[in-house]
C-alpha cells in the first residue's frame, strides 16, 4: 500500500472514530485542515499509526489551542499510548505539560524528542526555549543556531536567538542575524522592533533608533514601529518627535489612540498646555466609542485643574459605558470637591468593580460625614476595616478617612487621635499621614506641634513641597530664620513651580525680609495664579499699601473682602477684620495661620 493510500485510510479512520459512540456529540469537531495535512504526508512518514491516535492528537491540539491544558495533556497522553514513536505527538504533549506547570514531565518528553529526532526543527526550538528558561542561555543558543543551519532563519527562531545574543552582549551577532533574515526571508518590521527593544533594554539608545529606522524602511506603515520610535523620542525628551510618531501610529491604527494621551502627558510636562489639550482631543476623535479613553483623558484634564473639561469627558464616558468604574469614581470625586455631596454620594454608591470599590466606600463615608451623617459614616468605615483586617493599605486609607469624617463632624481632637494611632503601622505612607496630621494640628491651633511634624515629613522626604512651604511660611509668619524660610520655599517652588500658594509664600517671605519690589512682583504672579483667593489678595494689597500704591491697594483689598464674603478659598476667621483694618488705616496685621498648598 502506498503512502498516499495509507494516509487516506488513516484520515477516513479518524473521521469514523470521531463519529463513533454515544460521547461523539460532546467532542470538539475534527479540524479539516488537520485531515488535509494527513493526506499531504510524504512517503516514509509515520506520524499517526492508528486512527485512534490521530483522533486523540487532534482533540489534544484543539484543547491546547483553547487553553484547556489538562484535557490537552490527557488526550495527547492517550495518543502517545497508541503511537509511542511519534515525535509530533510527544512534542505536543510536552507543550501541554509545560503550560500546565508540569515542567519536569515536559522537560523529559522534550529531551526525548530531540534525542529521537535531532533534525526536527519544532522539537529543537521548543527544547531551546526550555534551556533558556532554565538559565542555560549558551545551550539554548547552540540549539537555535542548529535550527538555522537546518532550516535557515525564520522570525520566531531569530527572535529567540536575538534575546540570547543581546543578553550575552553579542550585539553584532544579533544585527548580523537580522540582516540575514532580511536578505533571505524579508524580515518584517516587527522583528526589527524586537531588536530595537532588546537594544533599548541594554541602554543602547542609538542602536535602538537604528533598528527602528530599519523597521520603518521595511514597512513605513507599521504602527508598532512608529509607536516605538515615539517612545525612543520621549526617552531623550524630544517631545515634538514623540508626538509626530504617536500621531502617525494612531493614524495607521486608530485602536492605538491611547498613544496620543501619552503624547499629551509629554507636552503637559513640557509646559505646553494647549498642545497637550489638542493631543487629547485628537485621541478622542480617533476612537470616539471608547469610554476608557475618555475616562483617562478626563484624569489628564483633572491634573491641570481643568474641571469643566474633565466633567464633560467623564459624562461622555458614562454615556458610552454606564458601568465604567473609573469614570464613575472620578465624576463623584469632582462632585465632592465642588460640594455637591448628593451627586457625589450617588456616583460613589454605584462603583462596583474591585479596582475602585474600596476607595469609593471610603469616600462615600466622608461624603456622608459632610452631609451630617457621621454615625453612618463611621459605621461604614468600621465595616470596611473588619472586611480587610490584613490589608495595610486599606487600614491606612481608613485611618485618613476616619480623621476626615471626625474633622467634618467638628471633632478635631478625635481626628488627630485617629491619625496618631495609625502612625506606628504607616510604613512607607508615614510621610503622608504625618503631613495630614500636621495640617490638623495647625487647624487646631497647635502650631508648634504642627511645625515639628512638618519637619519630620522633610526628614523622610526632603522634596515634599507642602511641608517645605509650610515650614518656610511659618518662619516668615514668626519673623524668624527668614533666610532659611526663603531657601525652603524656593525648594518647594522648584518642585511645583506653578503652585500659587507657594508663590504667595515666597512673596510674603520677601516682604518680611524688606525686599519690597521683589515681593510685589512675586505676589502679582501669585494673584494671577489664584485670582480669587482672599489670603493671596490680602497679601498683595498689604504689600501695595506698604509700597505707597494706596489706590491699587484699596482696590485689591476690596476684592479680597468680596472673596471672603463669597466664601472663596480658605480664609482664617480673623482675615475679614484685618482687611477692614487695612482699608481703614493700614493698621497692624494680626497673626494668621499658614496655609498648605
Amino acid at each position: 500500500m502506498g503512502a498516499m493510500q495509507r494516509a487516506l485510510l488513516l484520515a477516513i479512520g479518524a473521521l469514523v472514530a470521531a463519529q463513533r459512540g454515544p460521547a461523539a456529540a460532546r467532542r470538539a469537531p475534527v479540524d479539516p485542515e488537520a485531515i488535509r495535512e494527513a493526506l499531504r504526508q510524504p512517503a516514509g512518514t509515520r506520524r499517526y499509526v492508528s486512527s485512534r491516535a490521530y483522533l486523540h492528537y487532534l482533540e489534544g491540539t484543539l484543547a491546547l489551542e483553547a487553553g484547556d491544558f489538562g484535557r490537552a495533556e490527557s488526550e495527547l497522553t492517550e495518543a502517545l499510548i497508541h503511537d509511542p514513536d511519534s515525535v509530533e505527538v510527544r512534542l505536543a504533549l510536552a507543550r501541554a505539560q509545560w503550560l500546565r506547570g508540569r515542567q519536569a514531565q515536559a522537560r523529559a518528553n522534550a529531551r526525548q524528542v530531540v534525542e529521537e529526532a535531532p533534525d526536527y526543527v519544532a522539537g529543537l526550538r521548543f527544547w531551546a526555549e526550555i534551556l533558556r528558561l532554565d538559565g542555560d542561555a549558551a545551550g539554548a543558543g547552540k540549539v537555535l543556531e542548529r535550527v538555522i543551519r537546518l532550516a535557515g532563519p525564520d522570525p520566531e527562531t531569530v527572535s529567540l536567538l536575538t534575546r540570547i545574543y543581546l543578553d550575552a552582549g553579542q550585539v553584532r551577532r544579533a544585527w548580523r542575524l537580522h540582516e540575514r533574515l532580511a536578505r533571505e526571508k524579508e524580515a518584517p518590521a516587527e522583528h526589527w522592533v524586537d531588536l530595537a527593544r532588546g537594544l533599548d533594554r541594554r541602554g543602547d539608545l542609538e542602536g535602538a533608533r537604528r533598528a527602528v529606522a530599519r523597521a520603518l524602511a521595511a514597512d513605513p506603515n507599521s504602527g508598532h514601529a512608529h509607536e516605538y520610535r515615539g517612545r525612543l523620542c520621549a526617552r531623550v525628551g524630544d517631545v515634538d518627535c514623540a508626538f509626530e510618531a504617536y500621531r502617525r501610529a494612531v493614524e495607521l491604527e486608530p485602536e492605538r489612540a491611547g498613544l496620543l494621551l501619552d503624547a499629551a502627558r509629554l507636552l503637559a510636562g513640557a509646559g505646553r498646555t494647549q498642545a497637550a489639550f489638542a493631543a487629547e482631543e485628537l485621541a478622542l476623535a480617533a476612537d470616539p466609542d471608547s469610554a476608557a479613553l475618555r475616562a483617562e483623558a478626563a484624569r489628564l484634564a483633572m491634573a491641570r485643574d481643568d474641571v469643566e473639561v474633565a466633567a464633560r469627558r467623564l459624562d461622555a464616558a458614562l454615556r458610552l459605558d454606564p458601568h465604567n468604574d473609573e469614570a464613575r469614581f472620578y465624576r463623584a470625586w469632582l462632585a465632592e470637591e465642588a460640594g455637591d455631596f448628593d451627586a457625589a454620594a450617588r456616583d460613589y454608591a454605584q462603583v462596583r468593580g474591585p479596582r475602585y470599590r474600596d476607595e469609593a466606600r471610603v469616600r462615600l463615608a466622608v461624603v456622608w460625614a459632610q452631609q451630617g451623617r457621621s454615625a453612618e459614616a463611621l459605621a461604614e468605615l468600621e465595616r470596611l476595616a473588619a472586611e480587610r483586617p490584613q490589608d495595610g493599605r486599606v487600614g491606612l486609607a481608613l485611618a485618613a478617612a476616619k480623621a476626615e469624617v471626625l474633622e467634618a463632624k467638628g471633632d478635631l481632637p478625635g481626628a488627630i487621635e485617629a491619625l496618631q494611632a495609625a502612625l506606628p503601622k504607616a510604613g512607607p505612607a508615614r510621610g503622608m499621614l504625618l503631613y495630614r496630621l500636621a495640617t490638623l494640628l495647625d487647624e487646631a491651633g497647635r502650631e508648634g506641634e504642627a511645625l515639628e511634624r512638618m519637619q519630620e515629613v522633610l526628614e523622610s522626604d526632603p522634596r515634599h513641597a507642602g511641608a517645605l512651604n509650610y515650614v518656610g511660611y511659618r518662619y516668615a509668619e514668626q519673623g524668624i530664620r527668614l533666610g532659611e524660610a526663603e531657601r525652603l520655599v524656593r525648594r518647594a517652588l522648584a518642585v511645583e513651580p506653578d503652585n500659587g500658594y507657594i508663590v504667595d509664600s515666597l512673596g510674603w517671605v520677601l516682604f518680611r525680609q524688606g525686599r519690597l519690589a521683589e515681593a510685589l512682583e512675586t505676589l502679582e504672579r501669585a494673584a494671577r495664579l489664584l485670582p480669587e483667593h482672599p489670603v493671596v489678595l490680602g497679601h498683595l494689597g498689604e504689600v501695595l499699601a506698604a509700597a505707597g500704591r494706596r489706590t491699587r491697594a484699596a482696590r485689591v483689598l476690596r476684592r479680597a473682602l468680596d472673596a471672603v464674603e463669597a466664601g472663596k478659598g480658605e480664609a482664617p476667621p480673623e482675615l475679614r477684620s484685618h482687611l477692614q483694618s487695612l482699608l481703614e488705616g493700614l493698621g497692624p496685621r494680626p497673626a494668621r495661620r499658614a496655609r498648605s498648598p
